[in-house]
C-alpha cells in the first residue's frame, strides 16, 4: 500500500491526519501481505457502499489496527 493510498483509506475512515500525534501510514506499512489485502478489501467495500466507515472501522480493528478516539487525540 502506498502513503498515498493509505492517507486517502484513512481520510475516508474520518480520520484527521492533521490531528496531534498522528503517525501517519506507518500501522500500515508493517503490516503483512495477507492483512494488507484485507485492509485494501474493506477501503473497496467502503467505495462501493458496501461498508459504512463505522463497519469498517469495526473490521479494521478486528484485524489489529485500531484508531484513537477524537478525545484521546485531543488531549495529546
Amino acid at each position: 500500500m502506498t502513503e498515498e493510498e493509505a492517507k486517502t483509506q484513512l481520510e475516508e475512515l474520518g480520520i484527521d491526519q492533521s490531528m496531534r500525534g498522528f503517525k501517519g501510514p506507518g500501522k500500515f506499512e508493517q503490516l503483512d501481505e495477507e492483512t494488507q489485502a484485507k485492509v485494501n478489501e474493506i477501503h473497496v467495500q467502503v467505495k462501493e457502499g458496501k461498508l459504512t466507515e463505522e463497519e469498517a472501522k469495526a473490521e479494521l480493528e478486528k484485524l489489529g489496527i485500531s484508531f484513537p478516539d477524537k478525545r484521546e487525540m485531543n488531549s495529546l
